[in-house]
């Protein structure tokens, strides 16, 4: 859209807003103050106070007297663009200057919104995943206390079935929250399916628990220790399993593999407890 054509050559002043593509002509002059909030700006006239664009896209190749001001995706200096004042801009690309363009001040490079949004999502990504990580593994810490007779029987049941866990977790992964919501859906079956929709979320989350603790122990045992402890060995092998899941696409595999072995390591040791208490009846 051509906002200034070569017939209205002089005007006091312009602010131009909700213009996709405004273009100020070599002929024209701003004799005041140019503000832009656009898709593109081509500025190829005369501008006596400042330049001032938030947007897109700006393409300066005219005088700009004053100061200019941009924050756009993209900057570009053109042969013919004259800044005689300073130029701060914000871009996610680097400042095109072709051969001929001037800037008479300082050029002053602002962080843009984006990289303000991307250092904001950082921030709150590593603190999520400390959080994250911490509190499972308090609960870890918790479980380990109040269970501790069973972490033997946990790792002993992953060292000589783990890949029969890992079915069995996956069959679990698949047919538990299918049958809690059909049987939500025959209405009559409602409380029982979201019990076993509760059952099921909780379980995922302590899925990873005995897995950290076989992972752990694994570790420890490669570096020399004897009898690791169970403590350390779930602090250990939470950190790894985190810092496993943040590696794209292998984070995703990895959180599926170690939720399917921690899901059948406790239907295993389950079915294990449940034999020997028959067992035990028995005799």
């Amino acid at each position: 859209q051509r906002l200034l054509p070569r017939s209205v050559p002089t005007i006091r002043g312009m602010e131009l807003g909700g213009v996709c593509r405004p273009a100020v002509y070599e002929e024209a002059h701003i004799t005041g103050n140019l503000i832009s909030c656009a898709g593109v700006l081509q500025m190829h006239g005369t501008v006596d106070g400042d330049l001032t664009f938030t947007g897109g896209e700006a393409k300066i190749d005219g005088t700009v007297r004053g100061n200019a001001r941009v924050e756009a995706d993209a900057v570009a200096l053109l042969s013919q663009a004259a800044i005689l004042g300073d130029l701060t801009y914000a871009s996610r690309k680097e400042l095109e200057l072709e051969e001929g363009a001037t800037v008479a001040g300082e050029t002053i490079i602002l962080e843009s919104h984006h990289e303000d949004e991307e250092k904001a999502s950082r921030a709150f990504g590593v603190g999520w995943w400390f959080w994250k990580t911490l509190s499972t593994t308090l609960v870890g810490l918790v479980l380990i206390a109040l269970f501790r007779g069973i972490v033997p029987a946990v790792t002993a049941t992953l060292d000589a079935e783990a890949l029969l866990g890992t079915v069995i977790g996956f069959g679990a992964f698949l047919v538990v929250p299918f049958a809690s919501i059909l049987a939500i859906l025959l209405i009559v079956g409602i409380p029982l399916g979201l019990l076993g929709l509760i059952l099921f979320i909780i379980a995922l989350y302590l899925a990873q628990l005995p897995v950290a603790v076989w992972l752990g122990r694994r570790l420890l045992s490669l570096a020399g220790s004897t009898d690791p402890s169970p403590y350390v060995a779930i602090v250990l092998g939470l950190v790894v399993l985190n810092l496993a899941y943040l590696v794209p696409w292998l984070g995703n595999l990895t959180w599926l593999v170690a939720t399917w072995l921690g899901l059948g390591a406790m239907v295993l040791v389950v079915r294990t407890r449940i034999q020997e208490r028959q067992t035990q009846l028995a005799s």
